[in-house]
């Protein structure tokens, strides 16, 4: 099976005024999170950072306003910061770290909670 990505924004943050623009984001947190199951098990990895935005270009017509932000928008502009040749290291990173896991001859577990009197 193929490795599925999902990106996640973690924080925004704004200019309260920018030239005529206010709360004018222009630093996104993000998360990209690799994950694969195999045999029922998934295998999973991730990498996170922060861009910031190049503002130099905000018009009228490509201003969002704060209320209006989607995680749709937020994901676009921080994959056009990073790149596609960015993006694309990214991915192979979390993919070796699946296979990595995948690969592992160790496990990882949790012991039961259990209450103890005494």
């Amino acid at each position: 099976m193929a490795i599925r990505y999902t990106w996640k924004t973690n924080r925004l943050t704004a200019y309260k005024v920018y030239e005529e623009f206010s709360d004018t984001v222009y630093k996104v947190q993000w998360t990209l999170q690799g994950s694969e199951t195999v045999a029922g098990k998934e295998y999973k990895s991730q990498s996170s950072g922060e861009v910031e935005l190049d503002l130099t270009s905000l018009s009228p017509s490509s201003y969002v306003a704060k209320n209006d932000i989607t995680e749709e928008n937020a994901v676009s502009w921080v994959q056009s910061a990073l790149g596609d040749s960015y993006i694309t290291n990214i991915k192979n990173q979390i993919e070796s770290e699946i296979n990595e896991k995948k690969n592992s001859n160790e496990e990882t577990f949790a012991v039961p909670i259990t209450t103890i009197v005494g």
